[in-house]
């Protein structure tokens, strides 16, 4: 049978927002929920194998009281026999929910309809990600009157623990589904896909990102439609990477975020990878952008001739003041402020 060790961290809610998207950066897979208290989850509990896990733990912690000063961060840990039991969604978007029991046949495949394995039960947090990601998703794929068509282009989905975005990429009308993800949520994925009577549409690839940035060349370029339902300190890492195998006219769906400093941080990021804000969502605590390529920018013209008149010597500045010269000049806050560069995942 197996035990789970539930983990309560007690914060304020903005610093339990930036401990949960560090604790998501070194482990996807954990299902952490945020409350105005601060962070409530579960993971396996695996006798000999917890000290990686609690080590993650504590080191997200220190991290987050050394940008806070005066914080600390009361964790508690208690043996549990099973996870909460989530309650099982109605809905995932404009598709309707079939909840299918152990050993029960999928239905055949219908319009509007999402079939889901009962194996995927997951909780109102990461569904409420997964609904944000595919709106995001969907308006992409039905563009308005007039504007290009964005279906029937490939699609790279980055997620974990629920690849349901993967599957609404296709049932919304986009291309052959590439899928980038441990081998648990590979595995979930193919079912999901057979569930709902397209086994063929899925191609799951579970190896590391570092190891697909560096060895992947043929994907440049290649993707309409890139989806990432990750922590944003890990996506960040990530975009430039994104950015080179985006197709020009393509978009960048994101989310796993909150709004303020997470969001700011992403779009730092996105700047320097080249790409800019197309759309955003914010709902309850959890953000969801769209970005795309910044255009090309036009060659300036020479700086000669008609363009540009003759440069003419000015004249010389009146003698300054004893008291002007003994003044201090002003000081540019914003131009003390010095970012740390995010390394980026894959470059050598």
């Amino acid at each position: 049978m197996t035990a789970y060790l539930r983990i309560e961290a007690r914060l304020p809610l903005a610093a339990g927002l930036e401990l949960r998207a560090r604790l998501l950066a070194a482990r996807p897979v954990w299902d952490v929920a945020a409350t105005e208290d601060g962070l409530d989850f579960v993971i396996p509990l695996a006798l000999g194998e917890m000290d990686p896990e609690l080590t993650v733990v504590e080191e997200s912690c220190r991290a987050v009281e050394r940008t806070r000063p005066g914080l600390a961060v009361e964790l508690t840990a208690v043996r549990v026999s099973e996870k909460p039991a989530p309650d099982p969604p109605a809905a995932f978007g404009p598709w309707a929910i079939d909840l299918l029991d152990e050993g029960q046949a999928p239905p055949p495949p219908a319009e509007g309809r999402m079939a889901l394995p009962p194996f995927l039960r997951p909780s109102r947090r990461l569904w409420f990600g997964a609904e944000l990601l595919a709106a995001l998703i969907r308006d992409h794929l039905t563009p308005p009157p007039g504007a290009p068509d964005t279906r029937g282009r490939p699609a790279l989905v980055l997620e974990t623990a629920l690849p349901a975005a993967s599957l609404a990429a296709r049932l919304a009308g986009s291309g052959p589904v590439t899928l980038a993800a441990d081998d648990l949520t590979c595995a979930s994925a193919r079912a999901l896909f057979w569930a709902n009577g397209r086994p063929t549409d899925l191609e799951p690839v579970s190896t590391p990102f570092p190891e697909l940035a560096r060895r992947r060349d043929d994907w440049t370029g290649r993707f309409g439609l890139i989806a990432a339902h990750l922590s944003p300190y890990l996506v960040s890492r990530r975009l430039k990477t994104l950015a080179r195998w985006l197709d020009p006219e393509g978009a960048l769906a994101l989310v796993g975020f909150a709004p303020g400093p997470q969001t700011a941080h992403l779009l730092r990021a996105a700047a320097r990878a080249g790409l800019s804000l197309a759309s955003s969502i914010a709902l309850d605590g959890w953000a969801a952008m769209k970005l795309v390529r910044l255009p090309e920018r036009e060659a300036l013209p020479p700086l000669t001739g008609s363009v540009v008149p003759g440069l003419v010597d000015l004249p010389e500045e009146p003698f300054a003041l004893e008291s002007e010269a003994n003044e201090e000049p002003a000081v540019d806050e914003e131009s003390l402020m010095v970012e740390a560069e995010d390394e980026e995942e894959g470059e050598e």
